[in-house]
């Protein structure tokens, strides 16, 4: 199977729950992507995120790239949820007692999923497996790495991957480049290796139209660049 599905099912009930109104609102949810499409009946005032059909398209097997910890938690969390919302009625409204159930429930699996970080499903899959083999060459100076697939200006796939160093190895402009400089080439050599054995992983589970040849494009920023970006949005 494929967790794309899945991905895509939770994102949009994580941004319904965490609007204003708690995902309380009028305009339907697409739950379609691809071939498959979840279908719940849509009526002014439901909160549409409470369905177990959210989770419908979970296999713990999709998501074998995360560590066991985080695999049986997904896991459990997903069972709890889908027992909550199983005894919503489709047809009426909820109560605030089943959506401070659920909510917590799908906050959680969100947590794991990490959208801000991971900013889709090959994404999530590929950046989960580059940080597993990254932290062998235990680098200093990142902070943070966050990844995103997409295809380039030619039409050729490819993995963004954004690099923030550390205060301490961002002081200066010397010391950014040089640091920068440093994991690059670790980081290029690491993520090609990852996609190639990746890509034949895919390839023998019958999902050869996922194995993309993807190219690794890597930038570099300082964590305090981002620490002012997110306080002026």
């Amino acid at each position: 199977m494929s967790p794309h599905v899945f991905w895509q099912t939770v994102r949009i009930a994580y941004e319904r729950a965490m609007s204003s109104e708690g995902g309380d609102l009028d305009e339907p949810i697409d739950w379609s992507s691809g071939a498959q499409a979840v279908q719940r009946p849509l009526s002014s005032g439901l909160d549409l995120w409470l369905s177990p059909a959210v989770v419908s398209d979970f296999y713990v097997d999709d998501f074998d790239f995360l560590p066991e910890a985080d695999r049986s938690r997904l896991e459990e969390l997903v069972d709890k949820f889908r027992s909550v919302t199983e005894k919503v009625p489709p047809s009426e409204k909820t109560s605030k007692d089943q959506r401070d159930e659920a909510r917590p429930l799908l906050m959680e699996i969100a947590k794991i999923l990490d959208f801000e970080r991971y900013q889709d499903p090959d994404a999530l899959r590929l950046g989960k497996l580059i940080e597993r083999e990254l932290a062998r060459y235990r680098l200093d100076g990142i902070a943070r790495l966050e990844f995103k697939t997409d295809f380039d200006h030619t039409g050729d796939p490819g993995i963004w991957i954004r690099v923030y160093l550390d205060e301490a190895s961002s002081k200066t402009d010397d010391e950014f480049l040089e640091n920068a400089r440093e994991i690059r080439p670790i980081l290029d050599s690491v993520a090609r290796q990852v996609i190639g054995e990746d890509g034949r992983r895919l390839i023998r589970a019958g999902r050869r139209e996922e194995a993309l040849e993807r190219w690794p494009y890597i930038s570099f920023r300082s964590i305090g660049d981002r620490a002012e970006t997110a306080g002026a949005t």
